[in-house]
């Protein structure tokens, strides 16, 4: 069954490669990213790129209030976009750790608060936070990045997000 898809941070890693195969499987894929002149492969195979940056409540309001208008609905949300600081903790400043946490935890939830009303209208919606891996100390994910990952494990849990259906 064709979908509607919105693909955050669609501008280059897993999220191209998950937006290139959600479109090549024929679901209605808006892709969206700060940098819209890497999504023009995307457009090309039929999707619908988007500039958003997810730190931009206005930016994300735009662009769900444009699928809702021409679709009338989202079915998933795939929370993509993210960064990784590499660095030991004398090299990362606060302030660059902030701003991860900004875009990968703040980001993801502003997007899932904006577009989880439509879902629970339609009483339909699936939503999906890409957490690449496990955030124990035994992978090479460095600690800020763990850490990301594991506030929205639990941010979820607690937010009561729709992870298979509202």
């Amino acid at each position: 069954m064709k979908k509607v898809i919105l693909v955050t941070g669609a501008s280059s890693g897993m999220g191209k490669e998950a937006a290139r195969k959600l479109i090549n499987e024929g679901h209605t894929v808006y892709t969206v990213a700060r940098r819209i002149d890497q999504m023009q492969d995307l457009k090309a195979l039929g999707g619908y790129p988007m500039r958003m940056d997810v730190t931009n409540e206005e930016d994300i309001q735009t662009v769900v209030d444009t699928i809702i208008e021409k679709e009338g609905k989202i079915d998933v949300l795939w929370n993509n976009a993210g960064y990784g600081l590499y660095g030991s903790v004398e090299d990362v400043s606060l302030a660059e750790a902030r701003k991860q946490m900004e875009v990968n935890v703040f980001g993801l939830a502003a997007v899932s608060q904006i577009v989880v009303p439509h879902m629970r209208k339609a009483k339909s919606g699936l939503i999906s936070d890409l957490i690449k891996g496990k955030y124990n100390n035994h992978v090479p994910y460095p600690k800020n990045i763990r850490d990301a990952k594991a506030f929205v494990e639990q941010y979820k849990k607690y937010a009561k997000f729709p992870e298979r259906s509202c």
